[in-house]
């Protein structure tokens, strides 16, 4: 299997008091990259794990498993966000659902 896709895992920073401005800031995103395999899911197992909503549905194959927290993974100039994941020794294989209106990142 090539990981050759690169996806981005996106963790929104909280707002924050800068003591320096003197004011509230806000604190941003924190773009973490890494190399993928990115597959969809066949109908029967789209199914059976994510439902049959009409959403975009992307597995994500990771050779080294990424356990900080994210709040959504973007790829391909579209946001996906958490449905579920399967971890085997090192790899980790997360399932993730598209934004249901189309909206792209």
């Amino acid at each position: 299997m090539r990981f050759a896709d690169k996806v981005t895992f996106v963790k929104k920073v909280k707002s924050h008091y800068d003591f320096d401005e003197g004011e509230e800031v806000d604190g941003g995103e924190v773009d973490t990259d890494r190399m993928a395999k990115v597959t969809t899911p066949v109908k029967e197992n789209r199914d059976e794990i994510m439902g049959s909503q009409k959403t975009d549905q992307i597995i994500i194959h990771l050779k080294n498993r990424y356990k900080d927290s994210y709040d959504l993974l973007k790829w391909k100039d579209h946001s996906y966000f958490f449905v579920n994941q399967t971890v085997v020794g090192n790899r980790q294989i997360i399932y993730m659902r598209g934004d249901s209106n189309g909206s792209q990142a």
